[in-house]
Parts: structure tokens; C-alpha cells; sequence
């Protein structure tokens, strides 16, 4: 998959976040493809799903090769 400036934007949304938004919150703020983007960046090895134990939710966060993308390093 090649990346676009739309899967960087959705990378630094995640770090920008937190480094850690609830599933639910990035699908809804990228309204109507945000599933679709998340699945496309899970695909890429770019994003994980990880389980919040804190707050009982799923989260998404960079992998490295995510991180090093939204920072510009290749």
C-alpha cells in the first residue's frame, strides 16, 4: 500500500491524541471512511488495537514503522 497524506494526517491524529484514542473516537472524527482508514493503517503494520485495561476500551496506537512515518524519518 502506498502511503497517502491522508494515512500521515490519520498517523498524527493518533499521536496528536495522545498517542492512544479510542477506536470509536477515530472511526466517528474521520466520518465516512473512518473504519476503512483504520483498517487500511492496521494493514500497513502503521497502527495496533490494543485493550485500555484503565478505561475498558479499545485503543489505537503507532507501531514503530508508524511512528517513524508521521515523523518523516523513512
Amino acid at each position: 500500500m502506498a502511503i497517502s497524506d491522508l494515512h500521515i494526517r490519520a498517523l498524527a491524529y493518533v499521536r496528536n491524541a495522545g498517542g492512544s484514542p479510542e477506536v470509536t473516537w477515530f472511526d466517528e472524527d474521520h466520518e465516512p471512511i473512518g473504519e476503512s482508514l483504520r483498517n487500511d493503517l492496521l494493514k500497513a503494520n502503521l497502527i495496533r488495537i490494543v485493550r485500555d485495561r484503565f478505561v475498558g476500551c479499545d485503543v489505537i496506537v503507532l507501531t514503530i514503522h508508524g511512528e517513524r512515518i508521521v515523523m518523516g524519518v523513512p
